[in-house]
């Protein structure tokens, strides 16, 4: 594993580490996140840029979580904690 990898390995566990989400949900949320940061890569992106574009890993999952509860909301479910 290169030394960029391990960076993007870190920032992604310190991002799921920060989301309240049940762990069902975590679950695929993170995959997605992963995915996207790979396509991201894909598309010529540095690992600087995407850092950038996504924030520090705090504001990745204060994201993460806003963009959920928006979802779950739109479900009609007050709280993301009910869907577990």
């Amino acid at each position: 594993m290169t030394d960029a990898e391990k960076k993007m390995k870190k920032y992604v566990h310190a991002v799921e580490r920060r989301l309240r989400l049940p762990w069902e949900i975590k679950v695929r949320v993170m995959s997605d996140f992963s995915s996207s940061i790979q396509a991201r890569r894909e598309s010529g992106m540095t690992d600087d840029d995407i850092y950038a574009e996504l924030g520090t890993p705090r504001q990745a999952a204060e994201d993460l979580n806003e963009q959920i509860q928006k979802f779950a909301i739109g479900w009609g479910v007050s709280r993301i904690s009910k869907l577990a």
